[in-house]
């Protein structure tokens, strides 16, 4: 039983019961965790808003005993990236990276480098005009590099030399 204070993002959300949503919020302190917000789909609600999708904010969970799933008290949104949901192909790609950040990182492993990287790749489609493929071809490439899924170039993948002639893709690096 403890209640926990953390900074996140909403990345995925589905609904829960009648009124409530199930929330999953990439944390840095924590990674990515599932919690419930519960009431936030009746009409009265004040949570409603800062239950959405990109929802960025300070997160009030509280963990009971031996429990995975957190409950939300209170979240202090800092910002939403409304501008994403003016754009249906902005949106996708943002469920697209928000998907394959969930696969390749997994439930509860810190990662404040790749949170800044899906941070950025937000802002850069919510407010900078930046084209979509450039934003998603470089958190690709990022992403694969923070994951460890880099080619090895500084020295021969074969036999470990520091001569390299040629850039072998089978092998996953340079060779002699």
């Amino acid at each position: 039983m403890a209640e926990i204070r953390a900074r996140g993002i909403i990345i995925k959300q589905s609904d829960y019961g009648e009124g409530h949503r199930m929330l999953t919020v990439f944390t840095e302190e924590y990674g990515i965790v599932k919690a419930v917000s519960y009431g936030v789909k009746k009409s009265k609600s004040k949570a409603a808003a800062s239950s959405q999708f990109l929802c960025y904010g300070d997160f009030d969970f509280y963990k009971g005993v031996g429990k995975d799933i957190m409950t939300i008290n209170n979240i202090d949104t800092l910002d939403g990236f409304y501008p994403v949901s003016e754009d249906i192909k902005k949106l996708s790609l943002c469920v697209y990276l928000a998907d394959i950040t969930y696969c390749i990182l997994g439930m509860n492993n810190p990662d404040s480098r790749m949170l800044h990287l899906f941070l950025n790749s937000v802002y850069a489609l919510a407010y900078r005009d930046e084209p979509m493929d450039k934003v998603k071809a470089v958190y690709e490439l990022k992403m694969m590099s923070i994951g460890g899924y880099s080619p090895q170039l500084n020295a021969c993948v074969s036999c470990g030399s520091n001569e390299m002639y040629a850039f072998d893709l089978l092998k996953g690096g340079s060779v002699c």
